[in-house]
């Protein structure tokens, strides 16, 4: 009778010990799961409060345990008053986090690396879509250029940009376009000096590099067509567009 009612308490007991090793994965899988669509709705959400403009994300994969995860397919749509359909859209975002910093004041990012953006500079009479981004983030930062409610500061040891593409247009003259490959951006020790910057300072930092470096690599020249036919007023223009 003992050796029964032994059998039965170990039997229970293997029974709420897997019981509870079920609960504990589905707990994981579910919180996985969740934090994954929280975060990439926190992307949109929060993107579009700060660029004024629709953001998509197609999925995000967080690793909790060690800091690392990745967004895949983002689209940053166009802001009002631009014709292109976007001004960037990327494959993948890879980052790694310090994941004891996250309850800081100052979060620590130790690498981020955007992989294949491809960039659209639409320009129109003196103000691109990027100058358009750069007001909206502006106006979301406010005249004392702080975020609303005292958001985290980020340190950034290494933010990497590769394999970009870059598409320039005109469409107030006649829709001229060039497009270029970019050279890769490397920023480091982003927010260091400062003791941490807020996201919107480091949104200013990004889009201002990024406009430099589409400039740069989209000579002017290269709007445009190779027929000849187009007049050195318009040149001028074009070169006076994109010569800031």
């Amino acid at each position: 009778m003992r050796f029964v009612t032994r059998l039965l308490r170990n039997r229970y007991l293997q029974i709420f010990v897997v019981a509870f090793f079920a609960l504990v994965v589905g707990g994981m899988v579910w919180l996985h799961y969740n934090l994954d669509h929280i975060v990439a709705q926190a992307i949109r959400d929060y993107g579009k409060d700060m660029l004024g403009t629709r953001v998509e994300v197609n999925d995000v994969d967080i690793r909790p345990t060690d800091g690392k995860g990745s967004i895949h397919s983002v689209i940053i749509h166009s802001p009002k008053g631009f014709s292109e359909p976007y001004v960037l859209k990327l494959r993948e975002v890879s980052f790694e986090v310090e994941t004891r910093t996250l309850r800081d004041p100052v979060i620590h990012i130790i690498a981020v690396h955007i992989v294949e953006p491809d960039i659209i500079y639409e320009k129109r009479q003196n103000f691109s879509n990027i100058d358009a981004l750069q007001k909206n983030i502006n106006t979301y930062l406010g005249p004392s250029g702080d975020e609303p409610s005292n958001p985290k500061r980020l340190i950034i040891d290494e933010f990497r940009i590769t394999s970009a593409h870059a598409q320039a247009c005109a469409p107030d003259l006649a829709n001229i376009r060039a497009s270029a490959t970019v050279p890769d951006i490397i920023l480091r020790d982003v927010g260091k000096a400062q003791g941490g910057i807020t996201p919107g300072q480091f949104g200013q930092l990004l889009a201002s590099t990024i406009e430099k470096r589409v400039v740069t690599t989209l000579n002017p020249t290269k709007l445009l067509t190779p027929s000849g036919n187009k007049l050195d007023k318009l040149g001028n223009t074009v070169k006076g567009w994109f010569g800031k």
